[in-house]
């Protein structure tokens, strides 16, 4: 994990594409520095694939499925 320019949190390994595993184009993303690590959306996430990391909710490259529940449930709009 790394952080990017503008404090978005972004998982270093890369994600096979696959049938099951779709490309990542719209990959949700949670900005580390609006993040109040609430806990919405690790509840929300049906792929158990988000966690928090240093008080901040982290998303796990392998395990989402970009359903994107994370980012319509997060009430400081901290995941894009």
């Amino acid at each position: 994990m790394r952080q990017s320019g503008g404090g978005a949190v972004v998982a270093d390994k890369a994600v096979t594409v696959t049938k099951s595993h779709p490309a990542k184009e719209d990959f949700p993303v949670v900005d580390a520095e609006v993040c109040i690590g609430c806990g919405t959306c690790i509840k929300a996430c049906p792929m158990k694939a988000i966690s928090f990391k240093d008080s901040v909710a982290w998303i796990n490259a392998e395990m989402c499925r970009n359903c994107r529940k994370c980012v319509s449930v997060c009430p400081v709009d901290a995941i894009h």
